[in-house]
């Protein structure tokens, strides 16, 4: 995928034409900036699917309203939001703010891509940040793994039970001042 540009809505009194959507380079780049953006095929297919079903707007917009080509209201997708939220979270992820607004779901997927192992770069590359704004702005909503993190530290140490280090099984080294315990230490 190849987005040029963007049309957010900003409000008339913020635009020199006085429309409330006004024409953009993308965030952050220069107005002529082409980025590209790496989807999985699963994407992919939905996208051929839409362009093979609808042909795209005139200026190459896939998605718009009618044959007039305007583009979709801000009301009309928070309608159809209000939908999908209702169909696919339960009634205690409906009263949350999970997917609150579709902008959400650019967190869930980078925090989703995260806890799968998907190399940081990639990811950050897929959304168009450094890696340094992709952890910063996305990884604190990962609050999960901490188990997982802690058998992968356990392993990469090859440690089976851990014992407090003192001088009689430290080998060499001033004593530390801790009693030895031959009880492990619970995992």
């Amino acid at each position: 995928m190849t987005p040029i540009g963007a049309m957010p809505v900003v409000g008339a009194e913020w635009t020199d034409d006085g429309e409330r959507r006004e024409r953009r380079g993308l965030k952050h780049r220069s107005k002529k900036a082409v980025r590209l953006v790496p989807i999985p095929p699963m994407l992919v297919a939905v996208l051929r699917w839409q362009l093979s079903n609808h042909a795209p707007a005139s200026d190459g917009r896939i998605v718009y309203d009618g044959p007039s080509e305007r583009p979709i209201q801000s009301h009309v997708y928070r309608a159809v939001w209000r939908r999908a939220r209702t169909a696919a979270l339960s009634e205690a992820e409906q009263v949350s703010q999970v997917a609150g607004r579709p902008y959400d779901l650019r967190h869930f997927n980078a925090s989703t891509l995260i806890m799968a192992g998907v190399d940081v770069g990639q990811v950050a590359r897929r959304l168009g940040h450094p890696i340094y704004t992709l952890m910063t702005t996305y990884a604190h909503w990962i609050d999960t793994g901490e188990d997982q993190a802690n058998a992968m530290i356990q392993v990469l140490l090859n440690v089976e039970e851990a014992k407090p280090l003192t001088s009689q099984n430290a080998g060499h080294g001033p004593s530390t001042g801790q009693r030895f315990n031959a009880v492990p230490i619970p995992a």
